[in-house]
């Protein structure tokens, strides 16, 4: 049984239909990752920064402490006032 030229004809243009449909639905695809990414990298340098700042506050927050327990400690070790 031989193929049409007609219906081989009509087969590649579906083809190639097809493959371009292929190629912009990748393209779409790979440029959603991309930006998806990019919404990750920000977050991540977000949450980053968030973290180095807490950490600095925490810092304070221990030397402050240590500070209150010297003072107590100080206190507590002159006894009550006269």
């Amino acid at each position: 049984m031989e193929a049409r030229p007609d219906r081989t004809e009509q087969d590649i243009r579906a083809l190639a239909g097809v493959t371009g449909e292929l190629a912009r639905e990748v393209r779409s695809l790979v440029q959603g990752l991309a930006a998806d990414r990019v919404v990750f990298r920000e977050t991540l340098r977000e949450l980053s920064g968030f973290v180095a700042a807490i950490s600095l506050e925490i810092k304070q927050l221990t030397r402050e402490l240590q500070r209150l327990a010297e003072m107590t400690e100080s206190g507590l070790s002159q006894g009550p006032p006269h």
